[in-house]
C-alpha cells in the first residue's frame, strides 16, 4: 500500500519565531501584522488589488460559493474523493 501523507509540515524556516511572535501579540486568529503581510504580498504576487485570507479550508469555499452567487436551491458538483 502506498502511504501519501496529508499533511507533512516545511519548518525549514522561521516559522517557529513567527508562530511565537504570534502568539506573544496575541493577534493569532484575524489581524495582525503576519496577516496583512500576508494578503499584501499574495495580492501582489497574483497581480490584484486586494486578497482576503481565511482560517480554514471550508470558510474559503463558503466564500467561493457566495461569490459565484451560489444559493439556495443551485446544484454544486463536487469529486466524490474530498478531504473531511
Amino acid at each position: 500500500m502506498i502511504k501519501i501523507p496529508v499533511y507533512q509540515p516545511s519548518l525549514s524556516g522561521n516559522e517557529k519565531k513567527y508562530v511565537n511572535d504570534c502568539l506573544d501579540s496575541t493577534w493569532i486568529s484575524s489581524k495582525g501584522k503576519y496577516i496583512e503581510s500576508f494578503e499584501t504580498s499574495f495580492a501582489k504576487y497574483i497581480g490584484v488589488q486586494h486578497a482576503a485570507s481565511v482560517s480554514n479550508g471550508t470558510v474559503a469555499i463558503h466564500l467561493a460559493l457566495i461569490a459565484l452567487g451560489i444559493g439556495d436551491g443551485d446544484e454544486v458538483i463536487v469529486p466524490t474523493l474530498t478531504y473531511i
